[in-house]
């Protein structure tokens, strides 16, 4: 009777310090972008810019208004709601609906 070796076992090396990806923070400069695009709207109170992918975004622009029906005083409303898609740089290739300069 005659002992069998038995099969050796490879395990996949796994690197001990793998690279980080590098995320790049566009937000600010898509911002810039969206009011070098529209100008800067009266009485803007905010801008939310959500990533939603890699180079899509949806931007919402919030305002303020006096509500002079009801005597509430000052309102916020949602002046714009854009989609867009940027590249690398953060540079606007499309939006959705199209970017016009609105404000001065």
């Amino acid at each position: 009777m005659t002992l069998k070796e038995s099969p050796k076992v490879v395990k996949p090396s796994i690197p001990s310090n793998p690279e980080p990806e590098i995320q790049v923070d566009r937000v600010p400069v898509v911002k810039q972008n969206i009011l070098r695009a529209l100008g800067m709207p009266t009485n803007m109170k905010k801008m939310s810019i959500t990533p939603v992918g890699s180079s899509h975004y949806r931007v919402t622009i919030y305002c303020a208004r006096e509500n002079k029906v009801l005597m509430l005083g000052w309102e916020n409303f949602i002046a714009h709601s854009i989609w867009i898609k940027v590249n690398a740089e953060g540079d606007i290739l499309s939006s959705d609906p199209l970017l016009v300069k609105t404000y001065e």
